[in-house]
């Protein structure tokens, strides 16, 4: 199953009061709770509203932070409120600020349980024969060593790839997985700035480069053997006559990428842009 949604909205903007601890003095009554964390060594105070779930566990309706060394401050949230109580505590808060405008919009596509899965798949882009660019991509593995996340382009670039393991985020944050999910995995497109009128086209030229190499095809054994003779760490004349036949033939085969996933994910996005663009629109009138 694959599936396509707006993920993320950043709304920045000034708080109006003189006094930004005054800020809490507003948001308290209508809901919001103060939060402090830990970024880059600092402790930054905010606010987050949360909605209730089973029990006492808690989900992320939306956060309310200062940017770090400026006199803004930014909301986020996911925009999928659950109930019109969740949408109207976003809207008050977001009345308390002038000068507002959209920072950064995510989008997200979900592949669930698809066939190929295992975070094979990677960001490759026309001439240029290395997938991971120093400086421009970050591999993030788990304790097993397999990868979990990986980036595509600089932090404070105005585009942004990610790709990862959405169970071992899961995971990592204790939520419940729905029973039936055996993989899942998430391609995410940020987009900032004057760049969040061209999610449509960075969307497209994201999927245009994600691909999973034919290699993957192949049993562990005879990809790491592949692997070894493409990066020349082993050569086909230390091979017996019949092995170097074998890999010849199998790398003659498996040149080349499967951008199937690509394909059907841009298939999903086609019928659902318009929708995404109301739902952009939709939040877009809440800050005017």
């Amino acid at each position: 199953m694959i599936n396509v949604q707006l993920d993320r909205v950043t709304v920045v903007g000034s708080f109006k009061q003189a006094s930004a601890e005054k800020l809490g003095e507003y948001l308290r009554p209508i809901g919001w709770q103060d939060m402090s964390f830990d970024w880059e060594h600092g402790i930054v105070d905010g606010y987050v509203l949360k909605r209730l779930l089973n029990g006492d566990d808690t989900e992320t309706v939306a956060v309310i932070v200062k940017n770090q060394y400026q006199t803004t401050w930014r909301l986020d949230t996911s925009n999928h409120f659950v109930t019109n109580d969740e949408k109207s505590k976003v809207l008050k808060a977001l009345a308390l600020f002038e000068n507002r405008h959209l920072s950064r919009i995510d989008i997200a596509f979900d592949f669930i349980n698809m066939e190929n899965s295992g975070m094979k798949h990677r960001f490759v882009k026309p001439n240029v024969t290395v997938s991971e660019i120093k400086g421009e991509s970050l591999w993030i593995r788990g304790r097993n060593g397999k990868l979990q996340t990986l980036y595509a382009g600089k932090r404070k670039s105005l585009s942004l790839f990610r790709y990862y393991d959405k169970i071992a985020e899961q995971k990592r944050h204790r939520k419940e997985i729905l029973e039936g999910i055996v993989s899942w995995e998430r391609l995410e497109l940020q987009v900032r700035a004057e760049r969040t009128t061209e999610w449509l086209l960075n969307s497209r030229a994201m999927l245009s480069y994600f691909k999973m190499p034919q290699e993957y095809n192949l049993g562990p054994k005879d990809r790491a053997m592949l692997m070894a003779l493409n990066n020349g760490a082993v050569a086909y004349s230390e091979l017996a006559k019949a092995t170097a036949a074998k890999y010849r033939k199998l790398a003659k085969n498996n040149l080349g990428f499967d951008d199937s996933w690509a394909k059907k994910a841009y298939e999903i996005l086609c019928k659902k842009q318009v929708d995404l663009q109301m739902e952009i629109n939709s939040f877009l009138s809440l800050i005017k």
